[in-house]
């Protein structure tokens, strides 16, 4: 997918026009307002904020340690600013002493990420909790096989099987694992309609096991145009088989789970077929899930792991991140790494530690630093299995979002008008 829409791609460059000069200041430009329309991008009309250009210097856990700080719409801006620099060097046959200066400048940054980010490591800490032992499930069914009903107890025991086996010296049943995590939508049937299958839970945990399991939730809604809401949904499940809370997707995908500005056509009397497209409700408000001994997990399902930062509806600060996906549908393409890029951002910015489970990969524990601890590949079948590392105090982030941000992108357009009128 590429990183940016073409609407406001196109805004991005026209704005700077108003703020241009023939000279490397140009730049400054340039950064604030394609800084400014990515961020856009990613909240104006529910946003979408895939492949933003500040991922490409999440690529080393060394650079990504500023995103603790900056988040990912301040790691875009530092982003312009990095990958200019040889623009600046050899791009301009005037104003070469500004372009030098800019340059130096942009290599200072490139240094202080790179110094921030080995200090952080350095003193990183390497602590888990030794009472929370994460067993998490990739089943890879395949899109195409994953909803067919006559699949549904084959598709069931698969992830039975897993749960259970004995895949290695030290990794028994479920007599250490205090948690067992299945993807995004992995139960085929609605819980209301399992009963057996409830019960084959029930069987599979031990005393101090629960289930954190994906699945669709059906809520009846008579005044509705088709009757019933659905939700995509996680559920706390406990040894005995009972449900012990859940979690409906509040941040639908847009045009695959819901259409937006649905209200429009729904005034046009098209309700009934405008909520077939997706067929999804989202969820009411964020909330922390209560997952047994571990401490609250704040969940991410799926598209909502793409989103830096918090909305200001999340309760108080979790204890870890909990992302699970399907990713069946992008297939072997680079989309599955990209989402998971996007995931070890969340886990830096907010310096919490993240499990995170995909129905074909790529399934993980991620530490509040973002390195993956244990991982299992795309297009694998088996389990990811540790314990949960330790969460850090609130990151500079986490206290200010996207402010400090907007203040830079402020600054940098106010810095390239002056300039200009000072050329004018």
């Amino acid at each position: 997918m590429r990183a940016g829409g073409g609407g406001l791609g196109a805004g991005a460059g026209a704005r700077p026009r108003a703020l241009w000069s023939d000279g490397p200041m140009r730049l400054i430009a340039l950064a604030g307002a394609f800084g400014l329309f990515e961020y856009l991008r990613a909240t104006v009309l529910s946003g979408f904020p895939w492949n933003a250009p500040g991922y490409g210097l999440a690529a080393h856990d060394v650079s990504l340690q500023t995103a603790s700080l900056v988040g990912l719409h301040g790691m875009t801006l530092l982003a312009f600013f990095v990958f200019s620099a040889p623009v600046l060097v050899f791009g301009f046959a005037r104003d070469k002493a500004v372009g030098y200066g800019l340059a130096a400048a942009t290599g200072l940054i490139l240094t202080g990420i790179l110094a921030f980010g080995l200090v952080r490591l350095a003193g990183a800490d390497n602590r888990v909790l030794d009472t929370v032992r994460l067993r998490i499930v990739q089943p890879n069914i395949a899109q195409t096989e994953k909803w067919k009903p006559e699949n549904r107890s084959a598709n069931f025991n698969i992830l039975l099987q897993l749960s259970d086996q004995r895949l290695a010296p030290g990794l028994g049943g479920l007599d250490k694992v205090t948690h067992v995590i299945w993807p995004e939508t992995a139960l085929p049937f609605l819980l209301s309609n399992g009963r057996t299958e409830m019960g084959a839970i029930a069987a599979l945990l031990p005393a101090h096991t629960d289930l954190i399991t994906g699945a669709l939730r059906v809520e009846t809604v008579p005044n509705s145009p088709l009757g019933r809401n659905v939700y995509n949904s996680i559920y706390v499940i406990g040894n005995d088989g009972t449900i012990t809370d859940a979690y409906d997707k509040v941040h639908l995908v847009p045009f695959g789970e819901y259409l937006p500005l649905q209200w429009v056509f729904d005034a046009f009397g098209l309700a009934p077929l405008t909520q077939q497209i997706g067929g999804f409700t989202a969820g009411r408000t964020r909330q922390t899930l209560r997952v047994g001994a571990a401490p609250p997990a704040l969940p991410l399902i799926c598209y909502e792991a793409a989103f830096p930062g918090l909305d200001g509806s999340e309760p108080a600060r979790p204890g870890w991140l909990l992302n699970v996906t399907n990713d069946a549908w992008f297939g072997i393409t680079p989309g599955p790494h990209q989402h998971f890029s996007q995931a070890r951002m969340r886990a830096v910015e907010q310096g919490l530690p993240m499990a995170r489970a995909a129905n074909t990969g790529i399934s993980a524990i991620v530490d509040a630093y973002g390195r993956v601890r244990n991982q299992l590949g795309l297009g694998q079948r088996g389990i990811v299995e540790g314990n949960l590392p330790v969460s850090l105090e609130a990151t500079y982030f986490s206290r200010f979002g996207s402010m400090p941000f907007l203040v830079a992108v402020v600054l940098c357009l106010i810095l390239a008008f002056a300039f200009n009128r000072r050329r004018a």
